[in-house]
């Protein structure tokens, strides 16, 4: 006969999951400051990065005609990609990603 754990293996993930959530309790507890000032900070590049996205935008449409401005809308999706980048080396935290 088969053992019941391998049969059953929910307790034995419920349990696992219950005490991933309390080390994460005691973890978020402690570095909440912490966690709020690289919120802000992800918040400030995304900011600057929504301006430059629209300033490009912008300097594509003061250009020309109506077709270079459907090119300033990709160069400008792309400068604000960077965003993403910047938040990741910086070791910012989006405020979302729990």
């Amino acid at each position: 006969m088969t053992d019941q754990k391998e049969l059953f293996p929910g307790k034995h993930f419920i349990s696992t999951v219950l005490d991933a959530l309390e080390t994460k309790t005691a973890m978020s507890g402690g570095l909440a400051r912490i966690y709020l000032m690289r919120a802000a900070m992800a918040g400030g590049l995304i900011g600057v990065m929504y301006l430059a996205y629209f300033a490009v935008i912008a300097a594509f449409a003061g250009i020309g005609s109506g077709d270079l401005v459907r090119v300033g809308h990709i160069v400008g999706a792309l400068v604000f990609g960077f965003a993403l980048v910047f938040i990741y080396y910086s070791k910012s935290e989006l405020l979302t990603s729990n």
